[in-house]
């Protein structure tokens, strides 16, 4: 599995756009992150496994596809979900346990997509200035 195509199968199981995975000016590099994390975690015959799922898809923007092709197979769901799992949290969780993993990096917790989605900030990490907390949030 290639960068380019690990960020497009991240692309179809996160929602997020590629653009927004692997931005063209990144200076965090999360994508590479999680991707060198994959290589080294997954092993190559459950990565060729869905590797191969994901390229045989015809439109992997097709929500109904990804299901048939990745998550109704047993070979490749697993994977699929811990991979899930380390975009939105920056963990890397082995199988469906999630008490057994690691986070993979202290950039990649900080950069973990529930952040945004949740329109919050990783515990003991802010951009905001001190004592933001103590302010009423804006209304626009």
């Amino acid at each position: 599995m290639t960068l380019e195509t690990f960020v497009a199968l991240s692309a179809s199981l996160t929602g997020y756009p590629a653009s927004k995975l692997k931005p063209e000016l990144d200076t965090q590099k999360v994508a590479e992150l999680f991707y060198d994390t994959l290589i080294e975690q997954a092993g190559p015959k459950p990565l060729a496994t869905l590797n191969d799922a994901f390229l045989a898809i015809a439109d992997p923007t097709d929500h109904e596809l990804i299901k048939i092709g990745i998550f109704d197979n047993p070979e490749t769901m697993t994977l699929a979900k811990i991979i899930i799992r380390m975009w939105y949290t920056g963990v890397w969780y082995y199988c469906n346990d999630p008490q057994d993993g690691f986070v993979v990096s202290s950039k990649g917790y900080i950069n973990g997509l529930v952040w945004g989605t949740m329109f919050a900030h990783p515990m003991g990490y802010s951009v905001s200035h001190f004592g933001y907390w103590n302010e009423a949030p804006s209304t626009t």
